[in-house]
């Protein structure tokens, strides 16, 4: 089995229970590594929102054992993905070299007659959360206050054009987000958790990050899909990076679950390519004018 096929079928597994990864509450923040205090990227924190436990540290068998404790007899870890770059030359009959390489689930070809291409390696290893561990100690987990002003602020620095409407969305071709005013909302996290899914559509602009799913509006099709996933996913760092419920799409979301399920089963990289743009998307968003290094990644 494949590492796309084994992180794949954690999340099917959790759609199939009715639970959506990217709506759990992430009240206690982000999932980190207790030992380097480094927060997990892309689908390695929907992998660790799928479990119970309330503490958002992780760490390896060794780092347990490195930090005086164990695991506890019994428990079974969860896997995280790990990203390589490998050199990779393929030689042509003409002499010409051929780089073929997969990112996610977009195959990226290319030819030149000197040199060699860097491509992703995906590997998995398994961690614990400190929860499931003896003998170590660590740092209470602090719920997140929702900042809201926080939020107004990451909105403004994107300087996308906003205007009221019944409905939300984003049009691709006036390059404008439409979101119902505030006061028809039930709560201001709502409404920013709308408003941060319908900016995740926004980054996917030519002039940004330009992804196929919002150049090509093909509803129901797989690149709508993955655009949808994107944009759900998106949603949910940003809610977690300003501490609000992200709940804006509860109800929407229970109608794609059987539709997620299909694709996700045909297409087994499909919610790793998904988590790793819509990681782009929310860092676009917060890093407001200074974008510069995410649109050359």
């Amino acid at each position: 089995m494949s590492v796309y096929e084994i992180i794949t079928d954690k999340i099917i597994a959790a759609l199939e229970k009715g639970v959506v990864p990217w709506k759990k509450p992430f009240s206690t923040g982000l999932p980190q590594n207790l030992v380097s205090k480094k927060e997990y990227r892309g689908i390695n924190v929907l992998l660790l929102m799928c479990s119970q436990y309330s503490a958002p540290y992780w760490l390896t068998f060794k780092q347990a054992q490195s930090l005086g404790g164990s695991i506890k007899k019994g428990e079974k870890g969860s896997p995280v993905v790990l990203l390589k770059f490998t050199d990779f030359i393929k030689k042509t009959k003409d002499n010409e070299t051929e780089l073929t390489a997969e990112a996610g689930s977009t195959k990226i070809t290319g030819s030149a007659s000197k040199g060699s291409k860097r491509y992703p390696l995906l590997r998995y290893y398994t961690v614990f959360n400190v929860e499931q561990c003896e003998a170590i100690t660590y740092p209470t987990p602090q719920n997140i206050v929702a900042d809201i002003v926080e939020c107004e602020n990451i909105v403004e620095k994107t300087k996308c054009v906003i205007q009221d409407g019944a409905e939300a969305y984003y049009s691709p071709c006036s390059d404008t987000v439409t979101v119902p005013k505030k006061g028809y909302f039930q709560n201001m996290a709502s409404y920013y958790s709308t408003m941060f899914h319908e900016l995740s559509h926004w980054t996917g602009h030519q002039s940004r990050l330009n992804r196929e799913g919002v150049q090509k509006v093909n509803f129901g099709s797989e690149v709508y899909s993955k655009e949808e996933l994107i944009a759900e996913m998106g949603a949910a760092f940003l809610c977690a990076h300003t501490g609000i419920e992200n709940d804006a799409t509860v109800g929407n979301s229970s109608s794609y679950i059987g539709s997620w399920l299909r694709k996700l089963q045909e297409d087994k990289k499909m919610v790793i390519f998904a988590a790793a743009q819509a990681q782009k998307a929310a860092e676009f968003i917060i890093k407001g004018d200074n974008n510069e290094k995410i649109r050359e990644d």
